[in-house]
């Protein structure tokens, strides 16, 4: 199955990415370029063009506008990124036959319920923020091939652009510093991004349109769940109560429902299980954040940008540089067999160079210096084929780059002097490598140096369309 994950930098969206990969060929698309291939959903013309090009079977939309407080002050662009946009991706993909996702929100309600709202229950929002989105899920149902997800107070591990302004991290960082204010008597159904991605792979796999609520089981206030953070984290801090109304009369506030926890009788119909108690879910997302690794930036269809957790003092510092099960966990799920070593002067340049035979991944950081890491992905059915991607690695940002079989590698030294290592997927063979002209202008590759040293072989290695010629171009392959 072919799936379009667009907002893939999100939380949801890097989670979504990484564990459907593993079973379908997925295609991100970013709301910031800095990350890969942009989109922008309120240009029409642009998403006709990227759903044109890659054709998939299944779109996922979790691009919105969400900052809750902000929509009342900007309702246009609430309304144009939540409706106008989501109608445009539905009436494209019913054109098309393809299955159209979009993630919806608790705030569709009132708050006026005392039991959790299930799909049967009536809308009815109070804010600009759950009308915006009230009316994107209307849109959505103009294709009868859609899925409406509402869920609720979302929190995830990616390191994307949403990262630091989920409640969890906001409530977590103000325990550390000894004092915080969360809402007493509301009651909400707090959701692990990881385990909402899950249920959405599981469901697209249905032919069980409709609109469904997926969120973690349970319910809480605020105020329980800062208590339950503390309590995890080993944490005394004092808590001060706020009500609802409270916090609704505060300036520039926008009005939040007092009640909005999720139940689904749809899941069990499409015979899907409810998702695990929101308690465990925190558990789990709070220990990963502690310790590993975590992405900053996800590229080209399968490569990673990922930083380790550092723990600094006054006598240096510790960290783990690779462990197996977190990166796992991360997408990274290899078995390294070599590690290789690299040390060169400024300006050196080295590249681009890939194995074909056993196909080989790296993963790639700087242990001294800094230098600027290259992956081209030469995948001949990859829809990034023959884009690059590049990245300033160094000894002070810790940084790694995973370049997964079907991608060419380089680098050039940016320091006096830089040391480069690598985790190899495979051992070297010298009758299976081959390289990609580094300044080949098909790929354009924009180095930050002026004058590069380049070995000899280099200089003659083939360009991209001579490589693509040759059969054992096709040992790379998309999923491979």
């Amino acid at each position: 199955m072919k799936v379009l994950v667009i907002g893939a930098n999100g939380q949801l969206g890097s989670d979504l990415v990484r564990i459907l990969s593993k079973e379908n060929a997925v295609f991100p698309v970013f709301r910031n370029p800095e990350f890969g291939e942009f989109l922008d959903v309120e240009d029409h013309p642009s998403v006709q063009r990227c759903i044109d090009k890659y054709i998939p079977d299944v779109v996922i939309n979790t691009s919105a506008f969400h900052q809750v407080d902000l929509c009342e002050k900007e309702q246009k662009k609430a309304y144009s990124v939540n409706v106008v946009a989501v109608n445009n991706l539905s009436k494209i993909c019913k054109e098309k036959g393809i299955v159209f996702v979009t993630v919806s929100t608790d705030y569709v309600f009132d708050g006026k319920k005392d039991e959790p709202y299930n799909e049967e229950d009536l809308p009815n929002p109070i804010n600009a923020y759950g009308k915006s989105k009230l009316e994107g899920e209307y849109a959505a149902r103009n294709n009868s091939k859609h899925f409406i997800i509402r869920t609720s107070y979302l929190y995830g591990l990616s390191s994307g652009s949403q990262k630091k302004s989920n409640l969890i991290n906001t409530l977590l960082n103000a325990g550390k510093k000894g004092e915080m204010k969360a809402v007493f008597d509301n009651k909400i159904s707090p959701t692990f991004t990881y385990d909402l991605a899950k249920k959405i792979s599981e469901l697209i796999k249905t032919n069980e349109y409709g609109v469904y609520h997926i969120a973690n089981s349970g319910s809480c206030s605020v105020y329980e769940l800062a208590e339950e953070i503390c309590k995890i984290e080993g944490l005394f801090p004092r808590i001060d109560r706020i009500s609802v109304d409270e916090m609704n009369a505060l300036p520039d506030k926008a009005q939040r429902p007092r009640y909005t926890p999720l139940t689904s009788i749809n899941l069990k119909k499409a015979g899907l299980s409810e998702m695990r108690p929101w308690k465990e879910a925190l558990r789990e997302y709070l220990q990963k954040s502690k310790m590993g690794f975590t992405i900053e930036k996800e590229f080209l269809n399968g490569g990673l940008v990922i930083v380790p957790k550092v723990f600094e003092d006054n006598r240096g510092f510790f960290m783990e540089s690779y462990r197996k099960d977190k990166l796992s966990e991360l997408g990274i799920d290899r078995d390294f067999v070599q590690d290789s070593h690299s040390g060169s002067v400024k300006n050196v340049l080295r590249g681009l160079h890939f194995q074909w035979e056993p196909p080989m991944g790296k993963l790639m950081r700087v242990t001294k210096g800094e230098a600027f890491l290259v992956a081209v992905d030469i995948r001949k059915d990859s829809p990034t084929f023959g884009k690059w991607f590049g990245e300033t690695a160094s000894e002070k940002n810790k940084k790694q780059v995973w370049a997964p079989p079907g991608f060419a590698r380089g680098f050039c030294v940016l320091s006096d002097y830089a040391e480069v290592q690598y985790k190899c997927s495979s051992t070297y063979n010298p009758k299976g490598e081959s390289g990609i002209l580094w300044n080949d202008p098909a790929i354009g590759i924009e180095w930050p140096v002026s004058e590069p040293i380049v070995s000899e072989k280099d200089k003659v290695a083939q360009t991209l369309s001579e490589w693509a010629k040759r059969e054992e171009a096709e040992n790379f392959r998309m999923n491979k």
